[in-house]
């Protein structure tokens, strides 16, 4: 991934030497506050040793600022070409570029 540069195509992290994705699982639905707070803590202490960002794929309802964070400086291409083919936000179940978004 390192051979193109990182605004040749939406995903920006050509550098990155490791993908990171804490996931939790469990059974009990009593249990998924503690599971919530324990996942995003761990994300949260491995953070500071991240360049920030995101593969985008792993990012569930995190909300723009990190659907921003994750395309980094290709971000604002994505939104211009974003309102030109889809400016009624047809394509928003993803990791959804808002058209609208400034």
């Amino acid at each position: 991934m390192s051979r193109r540069a990182s605004d040749a195509t939406p995903f920006a992290h050509r550098d990155a030497t490791f993908a990171f994705s804490p996931n939790g699982l469990w059974n009990e639905p009593d249990e998924t506050d503690a599971h919530v707070k324990w996942v995003k803590g761990f994300w949260q202490a491995l953070r500071s040793y991240s360049p920030r960002g995101a593969y985008v794929n792993f990012l569930t309802d995190e909300g723009q600022d990190r659907v921003r964070e994750s395309y980094q400086g290709n971000y604002d291409r994505l939104v211009q070409i974003k309102r030109k083919h889809d400016p009624a936000n047809l394509f928003r179940l993803n990791q959804n570029i808002r058209p609208d978004a400034h």
